[in-house]
């Protein structure tokens, strides 16, 4: 140690591997760790003269769960995402009748609440993945986004996750109408389909069209139907 020295300056040296949560502010380290665990740290302390080279061991312990990650259920009808959270400090194999819930917070009339979506017990991992249930899907109207929490209940005592939002995806399109039928009559065209099997099923495109000729322009005429029939009444014959 040199009495004389102006400063000394801490830093991160070239070959460490530093986690990305982990800031060095001067002399203090601080950062929110994602995961429990020993985080062995290479640091430099230097006087612009000397440098001396030593190994700085961070031992996290995070009592609350955190949410890592919400993704979409792939290749479903949607309603379902992936949640996945890092343990609790205290979810150890020598614990017993501990357990983690899955929260979602809606709101109803003039109100919200958290409400449990999913739960199961501590099995002592250090990450875990919980299928839940969305309020809706994301569409091109509604980005379909609900918020979530995890509350770990341990013996030492009740730990909330920070809250974290996600969306799922109806990743499966309602097949092509079967079934398709036409009776063409004088003035008139009457359509019927079979009903789809899809279980989100909403409604039916169907889209009129005609060739312009003879002094009439080209039309398309779309139609939002329920029903497996349709009856146009207005046809004009060879347009």
């Amino acid at each position: 140690y040199d009495a004389d020295m102006d400063q000394l300056t801490l830093s991160f040296n070239s070959q460490a591997t530093v986690p990305d949560w982990i800031i060095l502010n001067g002399n203090m380290i601080s950062g929110i760790p994602p995961i429990n665990g020993d985080f062995p740290l290479l640091l430099d302390l230097s006087d612009n003269d000397t440098t001396i080279t030593d190994t700085f061991h961070l031992s996290a312990e995070v009592f609350h769960p955190i949410i890592t990650g919400i993704i979409d259920v792939p290749e479903d009808q949607g309603g379902r995402v992936y949640l996945g959270f890092s343990a609790s400090y205290f979810d150890s194999g020598d614990e017993t009748g501990q357990e983690y819930g899955i929260y979602r917070h809606d709101f109803y009339e003039d109100s919200s609440a958290w409400v449990t979506v999913a739960s199961g017990p501590a099995i002592h991992q250090q990450h875990y993945v919980f299928e839940v249930t969305t309020l809706g899907d994301s569409t091109a109207d509604d980005n379909g986004m609900s918020m979530y929490k995890v509350v770990a209940s341990m013996n030492e005592g009740i730990f909330h996750s920070l809250p974290d939002s996600g969306y799922s995806i109806d990743n499966i399109a309602p097949g092509v109408p079967t079934g398709m039928q036409a009776i063409a009559m004088e003035n008139s065209i009457s359509l019927s389909w079979d009903m789809s099997e899809a279980e989100d099923f909403q409604y039916f495109v169907l889209e009129r069209s005609n060739e312009g000729t003879g002094g009439i322009a080209d039309t398309t005429i779309t139609y939002e139907l329920i029903d497996i029939t349709f009856e146009d009444l207005n046809l004009v014959r060879n347009v």
